[in-house]
């Protein structure tokens, strides 16, 4: 489950940080809130492709990070445990640049993108 959300840079957004609680959530809000904007923060946070207009205009970069808490009940975690990692709560960070640079970690450990899809 995801717990925590942080972006930095990403489109319009200049920084913000989301706590989820257990259960079922809902974005809502008008046309034009950025509804759009987080469901591709997180699609980029899980391997979705990075375009540069995703960071914000004047930022040289852009950061999403989330906080995944382990469901033992669920398939995901077993294929995690493939890479060595603990079955903990999992902080998975994906940094953009301008210069079509991609940093993907997973607890601090860098990974190739392919090896996470």
């Amino acid at each position: 489950m995801l717990s925590r959300l942080h972006i930095q840079n990403f489109a319009i957004i200049d920084s913000l940080d989301l706590e989820f609680q257990q259960g079922f959530s809902v974005f809502t809000g008008e046309t034009g809130a950025g509804k759009s904007i987080l469901i591709d923060a997180i699609s980029l946070l899980l391997g979705k492709p990075a375009t540069e207009d995703m960071i914000a205009p004047g930022a040289s970069f852009a950061v999403v990070e989330g906080v995944f808490e382990p469901d033992p009940s669920e398939d995901v975690w077993k294929d995690v445990a493939e890479f060595g990692i603990p079955s903990e709560p999992l902080v998975v960070t994906r940094k953009i640049t301008r210069k079509k640079e991609t940093i993907f970690r997973i607890n601090g450990q860098s990974i190739l993108l392919k090896q996470s899809r």
